[in-house]
């Protein structure tokens, strides 16, 4: 293996996804809101859990505030008392745990491991310290630390200017694994950063497989 690591361009950065990809829900959002909002029926979730997730998304470009808008959506459906319930539920998060293993592996060849991805800062706060990821990474780039949230171009360049890395982006990466299109001073160029993620679910051997494949042949 270090013998085709010497014969391949070094890679620079792999940039791993979040949710789908790293991680999946433990809980079923709807499923766990139905006690918060004393529902009966699945269906009378879907109106509070839409205030939440907007909620959530007005929320993943800053660094603060999500806890306090909660609590006010909390306040519109009269369950200002089942705040802890509720980012409890939101925060239920379980890693996959094969794919863990690989970003392990990975990192003890000595490969660039970054997370990029889209979170509000209660959640990204869990990920970072409750499940251990500021320990896994390398960097951590969280779109409420950032400013930027995918698919913004910004995002993107924001993460390969933290990285000291030259280049603009040209397009959001959308591929389960491909590496990104970068122009560097007016030039369209392959650049050696790879993107994992945008997959509902991700076979942990595929990464290892197509990393194998492209750079320990």
């Amino acid at each position: 293996m270090q013998a085709a690591m010497n014969d391949t361009p070094q890679i620079q950065a792999i940039l791993f996804d979040a949710d789908g990809v790293l991680q999946r829900p433990s809980v079923w959002w709807r499923e766990a809101l139905m006690p918060i909002l004393g529902a009966v029926d699945i269906a009378e979730v879907d109106p509070f859990l839409r205030d939440i997730l907007e909620t959530e998304l007005a929320h993943l470009c800053t660094p603060s505030g999500f806890d306090a808008a909660l609590m006010e959506t909390l306040v519109r459906w009269n369950r200002s008392e089942r705040f802890s319930d509720t980012a409890q539920a939101l925060n239920a998060i379980r890693p996959y745990d094969d794919v863990i293993a690989v970003v392990s592996a990975l990192r003890q060849v000595g490969m660039p491991c970054h997370i990029a991805s889209n979170q509000q800062a209660g959640r990204a706060r869990h990920m970072s310290e409750g499940l251990g990821y500021k320990t896994l990474f390398v960097e951590e780039f969280y779109s409420c630390r950032l400013g930027f949230a995918k698919p913004d171009f910004a995002y993107f360049n924001r993460v390969l200017e933290l990285l000291d890395l030259p280049g603009q982006i040209c397009e959001p990466p959308t591929d389960i694994f491909e590496d990104m299109s970068l122009t560097m001073e007016g030039k369209a160029h392959s650049h050696t950063v790879t993107w994992c993620g945008d997959q509902p679910i991700v076979d942990a051997r595929k990464v290892l497989n197509d990393l194998a494949d492209r750079y320990f042949p």
